[in-house]
């Protein structure tokens, strides 16, 4: 028979149970263990750090469910219900909670605190009556639907009452995929390599978005957003951008104080809000492996032929190892580093990819030493979320695309033509235009679509005042043209007046940089530097290179004659092809946690062997192998054939 159990020690626990009397609650002794079936009401009114862990895994290892209550800080908390299995759990709790607020000083104090009380015997200095009685409250309620066999309301949710204003707040958190404690996470094999399907229907001709099942910004606010326990930690939107309608969705990075923001760029605070929601998401999911759990390490050298050639990603020159504080290791073939599966669309099969090289952040290196060899600077260049994989892989290949044909265009110094914004004839195009040009900004988008074909913009605002921020690019990338210098053009507006705000404090320090490039560190930096009038000469070869502008029929006939198909799965073979043709390999690695698969939502990092990468701060420019530096010009008519030209070693103004 299923037993209602107490256990812990102290003051709070006495008077809960005293208040409890009328509830079948029996004492678990020292020494004794819970049953199979049985739940454990564990009260701690001065914890010991892992005290409440250890009590989860002997309730786990008997089979019985846990509600533990503790004062935690200026805090008593009620829940989670932890089940006898399954995902979910305090350890789960304190990640969520840890990696949105680092709590180490705070700890420190509540630990003193706890100390004090048990070195004198006595109850935790901050509790009082109110707050018992509400805890009392909750928990009663969860008692009874156990025995009911309702309970469980508590599961991953939990009660936060505020000792000194007995202000209640019910706070829910998803199971953490990596979770030390119950994690269940899949070994990542090759089996579970998902190739693309032959066939796709599109619901809209002109849409490449097909998502599972639809999503709703309240439901992803619901789901993921929360001050307290959230994967997403906050959300606001910025009413003072002078074109757009801009949000901001804040995803905590693991127990540091940083944040990493998700930011939508859209006509409407809603589209907005709804944008920087999956944007942050699909940080998350780039961030390391939460879907599966990697088990292959080893060299190229033992692992090829299953495995991809590293050098081929187009990695640092062997000089920029030898720098002082470089963080990373030389590449060789014998090097031992971890490896994922991802799907090859050049082999058409599962192949192996350095885990580094799919995920972004497995280590902090700014804090951490290099123990798991890596030798590349990464970012999130190549992410990407869809309601389905190959939507998702689709999206990752244009901004594979977008970036490819930026740096391209900067470090061969490329006249890309103008293509006249007018000659789209879009009234949401137009009006984001008047916008800028209203405040002092002239827009440029030049054509930076070469061999991956795929259309791409380098789109540059240029300062007609004279004074303050001169210059302030981005770039985009898509099938459809027009979305494409949307896309670039509102990730301008998004930005441009922010640092026209920033800029005049930063000049002096600017001017520092523009003397000693190798001090450019940061995505700021980059942006920023290209602010300076000094520094307007750099960009003649695009602003001054007096080409003929292109209507935006001119510059891509193919678009225009044929438009888009009625299939995704033939939107996405075309654009692999693409790349094939150019000499390029295609790796799709699916990255998607469970929290997105939940939601109907997958995520990929999508590699392209060959292509430009995009790099912050200077020292880290990846350019070693890349052979499509010196084709592509002669290819385009750039340059002639055996032509020699210096590639553009200033940093890039990429934001």
């Amino acid at each position: 028979m299923s037993r209602l159990l107490v256990a812990g020690e102290g003051e709070l626990r006495e008077r809960l149970q005293a208040a409890l009397a009328d509830l079948p609650l029996a004492s678990l002794e020292p020494g004794t263990e819970a049953a199979s079936g049985d739940c454990v009401l564990l009260v701690l009114d001065t914890p010991l750090p892992g005290e409440e862990l250890e009590w989860q895994r002997r309730c786990r290892a008997a089979g019985a469910s846990l509600l533990p209550v503790r004062v935690d800080g200026s805090e008593l908390l009620v829940g989670p219900w932890v089940p006898p299995a399954g995902p979910g759990c305090v350890a789960c709790l304190e990640h969520r909670r840890q990696a949105i607020q680092p709590l180490k000083t705070f700890r420190r104090v509540n630990e003193a605190a706890a100390q004090w009380a048990r070195k004198h015997g006595k109850s935790h200095p901050w509790l009082n009556p109110i707050a018992r009685g509400l805890a009392e409250e909750r928990i009663r309620v969860e008692l009874d639907g156990w025995r009911q066999g309702t309970g469980g309301e508590l599961r991953n949710r939990v009660w936060f009452i505020e000792l000194s204003t007995s202000h209640v707040s019910e706070h829910s958190f998803l199971p953490f995929p990596r979770c030390p404690v119950c994690g269940e996470l899949p070994e990542d094999s090759a089996g579970a390599v998902q190739p693309p399907r032959a066939s796709i229907p599109k619901p809209d001709r002109l849409s490449l978005r097909v998502p599972e099942r639809p999503l709703e910004l309240g439901e992803l606010r619901r789901r993921f957003v929360d001050h307290r326990t959230g994967l997403i930690a906050n959300e606001y939107v910025q009413r003072d951008n002078e074109v757009l309608a801009l949000a901001v969705s804040e995803l905590p990075l693991d127990f540091r104080d940083q944040r990493e923001p998700g930011i939508g760029r859209c006509n409407s605070f809603a589209q907005s809000e709804f944008t920087a929601l999956l944007e942050a998401l699909e940080r998350y999911a780039g961030l390391r492996p939460m879907g599966k759990r990697t088990v292959v390490r080893g060299s190229y050298r033992q692992l090829a032929p299953q495995a991809i050639d590293p050098a081929e990603l187009i990695l640092h020159a062997p000089e920029q190892y030898t720098r002082p504080g470089f963080p990373f290791v030389p590449y060789s073939p014998d090097l031992e580093f971890n490896w994922v599966w991802g799907y090859s669309f050049r082999r058409r099969e599962p192949v192996l990819v350095p885990e580094q090289s799919a995920y972004y952040r497995l280590v902090d290196l700014t804090r951490e030493p290099n123990r798991e060899n890596l030798f590349a600077f990464e970012i999130s260049n190549g992410c990407a979320l869809g309601g389905c994989l190959e939507e998702a892989i689709l999206h990752g290949l244009f901004e594979v695309a977008e970036r490819d044909g930026f740096l391209m265009t900067w470090y061969a110094r490329l006249s890309a033509p103008r293509v006249d914004l007018h000659s789209f004839g879009d009234p949401e195009l137009e009006l984001m235009l008047d916008r800028l040009e209203s405040r002092g900004f002239q827009v440029h988008a030049f054509n930076t679509t070469y061999d991956l074909r795929i259309p791409s913009f380098w789109v540059m605002a240029v300062n007609q005042r004279g004074e303050g921020l001169q210059t302030y690019s981005a770039g985009g990338a898509h099938m459809d043209p027009l979305k494409a210098v949307h896309g670039g053009l509102s990730e301008v507006a998004a930005g441009v007046f922010d640092f026209v705000r920033i800029y005049p404090k930063e000049r002096e320090r600017l001017l520092t940089l523009a003397e000693h490039p190798e001090k450019v560190r940061t995505m700021r930096d980059h942006a920023l530097l290209f602010g300076l009038p000094e520094l307007r000469s750099r960009l003649d070869f695009l602003l001054d290179s007096g080409r003929p502008v292109q209507t935006a029929r001119e510059a891509f006939p193919e678009w225009y004659a044929k438009g888009p198909s009625t299939d995704l799965a033939r939107d996405l073979e075309g654009c692999v092809r693409h790349f094939l043709d150019s000499g390029c390999d295609v790796i799709a690695v699916e990255q998607t946690p469970p929290e997105l698969r939940q939601v109907g939502v997958r995520s990929v990092k999508v590699l392209a062997t060959g292509s430009l990468t995009m790099t912050f701060g200077h020292d880290f420019t990846r350019l070693h192998g890349a052979t499509r530096l010196s084709t592509v010009p002669v290819s385009f008519g750039y340059r002639a054939p055996g032509e020699l030209f210096p590639i553009n070693s200033f940093p890039h103004p990429f934001p």
